[in-house]
């Protein structure tokens, strides 16, 4: 896990971390989202994972990566650094320790049927 993340790099996109969640859960069959965070935790990255009530993303499901089962959290990529990371936790009303537990319920966002984002993501080119 360590290396797939080491591999990534700091400035990386988003999509980046995401590719890595599902190439990593795949491998293991878990759910790798708090894993990755305690390894960019020790590796003093500036990005940071974050559990947002599921309730945040009402056009989303928010399913774990291995098993697609509906998770209580979705997942957000704060890149901004440690700072704008506790901002945003401050404002959900958490700590970075329940964050980190909450990681662990924690899926990626997959838009809901019949939403406009899932249209999007259905749409033909033209």
């Amino acid at each position: 896990m360590q290396e797939t993340i080491r591999n990534i790099g700091f400035d990386s996109d988003p999509t980046v971390y995401v590719s890595a969640i599902l190439f990593l859960a795949k491998l293991f069959n878990k759910n790798p989202i708090q894993g990755m965070e305690m390894v960019l935790r020790q590796m003093e990255s500036p990005t940071h994972f974050l559990a947002l009530p599921a309730a945040f993303y009402p056009e989303f499901m928010t399913l774990t990566p291995h098993s697609k089962e509906m998770c209580p959290y979705g997942l957000s990529i704060c890149m901004s650094g440690t700072e704008e990371a506790w901002d945003r936790m401050e404002k959900i009303k958490t700590t970075p320790e329940e964050n980190f537990a909450n990681l662990a319920q924690t899926g990626i966002l997959f838009a809901k049927p019949g939403t406009v984002y899932s249209r999007i993501a259905h749409a033909k080119d033209n």
